[in-house]
C-alpha cells in the first residue's frame, strides 16, 4: 500500500510517501492551481492512504481523493502534535504524516465521501 502524507496549503502542497511493499520513499512539492497535484494523485495506485491535517479550504481536494478511490485520513493538528513528537518546520510536516500514519494510535478521523443533495 502507498501511504502519502500531505502538508496542504491553498496554492501548493508538500507530499511525502512510503510504499509499504517496496520500502520506497520520496518527497515532492506540488502546485494545486495548474493541475499538477491532481495529475499526481491520479497516477497513484488505488486505493492509497492519504493523510492530512484538517483545514477549511481543502474540501475540493478531499472530494477529489475520494472520487479517485483513495482512503483519506484527516487529523486534528492539536491532537497530532500532542500525541506525537512535536515538529515545527513545515518542510517536515508531510514526512511526519507518513510516519505517524503507520502508528496504530494515530489520532485521525476516516473521512468518507459526502453525497451532496442538489436542491
Amino acid at each position: 500500500m502507498l501511504i502519502v502524507g500531505c502538508d496542504y496549503h491553498p496554492r501548493w502542497q508538500q507530499v511525502a510517501w512510503l510504499d509499504t511493499e517496496s520500502g520506497e520513499t520520496g518527497e515532492q512539492k506540488l502546485v494545486n492551481g495548474d493541475g499538477e497535484a491532481e495529475g499526481w494523485y491520479r497516477q497513484l495506485p488505488v486505493p492509497s492512504l492519504i493523510g492530512l491535517e484538517s483545514t477549511g479550504n481543502s474540501q475540493w481536494f478531499v472530494d477529489l481523493l475520494h472520487q479517485l478511490g483513495h482512503e483519506v485520513w484527516i487529523g486534528d493538528a492539536a491532537e497530532i502534535r500532542a500525541g506525537c513528537i512535536a515538529f515545527m518546520l513545515n518542510a517536515l510536516a508531510s514526512e511526519h504524516w507518513v510516519h505517524v500514519g503507520l502508528l496504530p494510535t494515530f489520532p485521525h478521523q476516516v473521512h468518507r465521501l459526502r453525497h451532496r443533495v442538489k436542491r
